[in-house]
């Protein structure tokens, strides 16, 4: 079950294709990300909602089409809830990064990557208020268990660039990570993969792309035991940037916590 707390602050700078949506009475009207695309019929105060996923991989692949009836979910509406709002959203699992080759730090290095994600979509109610109805994936996403048998946890996981420097076009539908790691140890780091947790991070928002805020990795030579901070903030590279979406956790500064996992440390298995 995800979490479906409400944790959007404004809707209004979120850059399209977020937003209010309207569904007419008899109609159906069709909402698309990249990778996913969501149908919303409305009929005698229900919402019924469908989705199709596209593979990132297969750029070629037919556009999706909407699947049968019994592929439908149905959600009751209260009688003032005329529109709907599609809002971003962060995972509620730490997700594992897997670069597409191994990043070497060397001892008391430092160095700012870049790490872009897929947003989940929140569809909400709205009325007198905003009510949550579900909340979506916006592509399948591996699941996995970060770290060892008796001190590890279920995550997800995925395949993503650790970039020196951010994409010039992001892009609406994905967030973009910043992370700075701080080698302090006597002897290289070798990052294979890296567990990024989302609970403590908000979102931020230009008119064109959304950002998470800065992660702070220091490294002290146990991948076990990684000190972690949030800033809280804008990133700099966007310090004018909204935020749009609040922490499911307040950050905490002296979290210390399993982040890496190279190839000479720790086994991870996936599926």
């Amino acid at each position: 079950m995800k979490d479906q707390r409400d944790l959007l602050l404004d809707p209004t700078p979120l850059p399209p294709p977020w937003g209010r949506v309207e569904v007419a009475e008899g109609e159906t009207t069709e909402w698309k990300l990249p990778y996913l695309t969501v149908w919303l019929r409305r009929s005698a105060g229900r919402l019924i909602l469908a989705k199709a996923h596209r593979s990132p991989y297969l750029p070629e692949a037919p556009e999706p089409t909407p699947p049968p009836d019994r592929a439908w979910h149905t959600f009751v509406l209260e009688e003032r809830e005329q529109s709907l709002l599609f809002s971003p959203m962060l995972p509620d699992l730490p997700v594992v990064i897997k670069p597409t080759s191994p990043l070497h730090l060397g001892p008391h290095l430092h160095t700012r990557l870049y790490a872009m994600l897929p947003l989940q979509v929140q569809v909400s109610a709205i009325g007198d208020r905003r009510r949550p109805l579900v909340i979506l994936d916006q592509v399948r996403w591996g699941r996995t268990w970060f770290g060892d048998f008796f001190d590890g946890e279920p995550c997800l996981w995925r395949y993503a660039e650790l970039t020196a420097l951010p994409p010039a076009t992001p892009g609406a539908h994905k967030a973009l990570f910043p992370i700075e790691v701080h080698n302090l140890a006597g002897e290289e780091l070798v990052i294979d993969k890296l567990c990024h947790r989302m609970d403590q991070l908000a979102l931020f928002c230009t008119d064109q792309a959304i950002w998470a805020d800065t992660t702070v990795v220091h490294y002290h030579g146990d991948p076990g035991h990684v000190s972690v901070s949030h800033q809280g903030k804008a990133p700099g590279e966007v310090p004018h940037a909204l935020k749009v979406v609040r922490p499911r956790l307040e950050p905490n500064k002296g979290l210390v916590t399993r982040t890496f996992a190279s190839i000479k440390h720790f086994n991870i298995f996936m599926r």
